[in-house]
C-alpha cells in the first residue's frame, strides 16, 4: 500500500469514470486529501479527504487496501470523527460489510443530471418574493447552519471555498437558504456561473409549485 503522488492526479481523473465530486476536488487540488493505492498501476484507490469522508473504487478482489480501509475506521472511531465512505459498485458494498462486519450504516445517494434542453423548453413562470444571490462572506458570517466552521471543515477555509468553488442562496426577506457547491453542483468557477444558477432557479421553481401544493391543499388557492 502507497500514497499516490499529487504529480499522478491527472492520470486518475483521466481514468476514473465516475466519483463523487469532492474526489476531484483532491485530485484538483483544491482540497486537502490523500490518495492511496495497492500496485504503481494504481488499480485500486482509496480517496480520504480531511473532515473524514472516503471513496474507494477499483479492484474489489485483488487488492492489498483492505488493511488500509480497516485502519482508516478504526483511527476515526478512537479519534472520535466522522467516517462517510463512498463505494465505487455492489461488490466493493459486499466486501465493505466483510470487512467492517455491520458496523456502518448504509445510506442511498442519488444524483442528478441537469438537462439543459429540458431546462429551455419549459414553461416560463415568476416565482416571487425570491432572490438567488452568490454565497458571500456576509451570508455565510449571518448564516445559522453553513456558517465559517462549515467551510473550514469540508473547503479548508472560507476563502478557499470563495476563491474554487461556489453556491447560490435564496433570499426571502430576512430567510435565507443556502445551496453551496456541496448540496448542488459541486463546481468550480472554471464552470460557467449562469449554468449553476439555472439549476438553483430549477430548484426555485420546485419550491414555488411544492408552496402551491400545499396552499392549493389547504384550500389558500
Amino acid at each position: 500500500m502507497m500514497k499516490v503522488i499529487e504529480a499522478h492526479y491527472p492520470i486518475i481523473k483521466q481514468t476514473i469514470k465516475r466519483a463523487p465530486t469532492f474526489v476531484y476536488s483532491i485530485l484538483d487540488q483544491l482540497i486537502e486529501g490523500t490518495v492511496y493505492t495497492d500496485t504503481e498501476n494504481l488499480q485500486t484507490l482509496l480517496f480520504q479527504t480531511k473532515s473524514g469522508i472516503y471513496f474507494v473504487a477499483g479492484d474489489s478482489i485483488h487488492t492489498v487496501l483492505d488493511d488500509q480501509l480497516v485502519c482508516c475506521f478504526q483511527q476515526s472511531i478512537e479519534q472520535k470523527k466522522r467516517f462517510t465512505l463512498f463505494s465505487y459498485s455492489e461488490q466493493w458494498n459486499i466486501k465493505i460489510e466483510q470487512l467492517l462486519h455491520d458496523q456502518l450504516r448504509k445510506l442511498e445517494r442519488y444524483t442528478f443530471t441537469f438537462d439543459e434542453g429540458l431546462y429551455d423548453s419549459r414553461e416560463e413562470r415568476e416565482v416571487p418574493n425570491f432572490e438567488v444571490m452568490p454565497i458571500t462572506h456576509h451570508h455565510i458570517k449571518n448564516a445559522q447552519e453553513f456558517t465559517y466552521a462549515y467551510y473550514d471543515e469540508y473547503w479548508d477555509s472560507t476563502v478557499n471555498f470563495l476563491e474554487n468553488g461556489f453556491g447560490y442562496c435564496l433570499v426571502q426577506q430576512e430567510q435565507t437558504w443556502f445551496y453551496d457547491s456541496a448540496k448542488i453542483c459541486y463546481l468550480y468557477k472554471k464552470v460557467a456561473h449562469a449554468v449553476c444558477k439555472n439549476i438553483v432557479s430549477v430548484i426555485v421553481k420546485k419550491i414555488d409549485d411544492v408552496i402551491r401544493k400545499r396552499d392549493k391543499t389547504n384550500g389558500h388557492l
